[in-house]
C-alpha cells in the first residue's frame, strides 16, 4: 500500500475490489501498487502519494519556488516557498462515512507535525482532498489537537 498510515483501521478492505497500477520507480518491494477501491459504486483512491504529484503537477507547476518535499525544522512537508515563508500541507482523507474526524486515529505524526508547524514562522496552508465521494463534512477533533 502507498500509504503510511493503517489503512485497515479507517475503512474496510478484506473481500473488496481493489485497482492496481505498476509499481514504478527503484528498490519497490512489489511489481503492483494498490491505487483505490470500489466501494458503494464510489472508487475511493487509496494511493495518498498521487495526490502530492498531482497537485504539484496541476497547481505548482507555473510557481516554480515551490519545492516538494522538503524538511523544515525536523519536520518533512509537502511543499514550501522560501520566498513567501510558505509551507503547504496537503492531507488525503479517507472514509466510508459521509463524516470524517481529523485528525483520525493514528495520526500521532500528524499531530507531532501541527505542534511544530504551529512554532514555525512560515505561513502553513493546509489543503484536504476527500478520497471519497461520499464525504461530505470534515470535524475537527480538538482533544487531539493542543497547540
Amino acid at each position: 500500500m502507498p500509504t503510511s498510515s493503517k489503512l485497515g483501521k479507517i475503512i474496510k478492505l478484506n473481500d473488496q475490489r481493489v485497482y492496481l497500477l505498476n509499481n514504478t520507480g527503484k528498490n519497490l518491494r512489489t511489481k503492483y501498487k494498490v491505487h483505490s477501491i470500489s466501494k458503494d459504486d464510489n472508487l475511493i483512491l487509496l494511493d495518498l502519494n498521487s495526490i502530492n504529484n498531482l497537485f504539484f503537477s496541476k497547481i505548482l507547476l507555473n510557481d516554480i519556488a515551490y519545492l516538494p518535499e522538503r524538511t523544515i525544522d525536523n519536520i518533512k512537508v509537502d511543499f514550501i516557498n522560501n520566498e513567501k515563508k510558505e509551507i503547504i500541507e496537503i492531507k488525503g482523507l479517507i472514509s466510508e462515512e459521509n463524516e470524517i474526524l481529523f485528525p483520525h486515529s493514528n495520526s500521532n505524526r500528524i499531530i507531532r507535525q501541527l505542534k511544530e508547524l504551529s512554532k514555525s514562522e512560515y505561513k502553513v496552508r493546509f489543503i484536504f482532498i476527500l478520497m471519497n465521494p461520499k464525504i461530505e463534512k470534515i470535524k475537527l477533533d480538538t482533544n487531539k489537537i493542543k497547540l
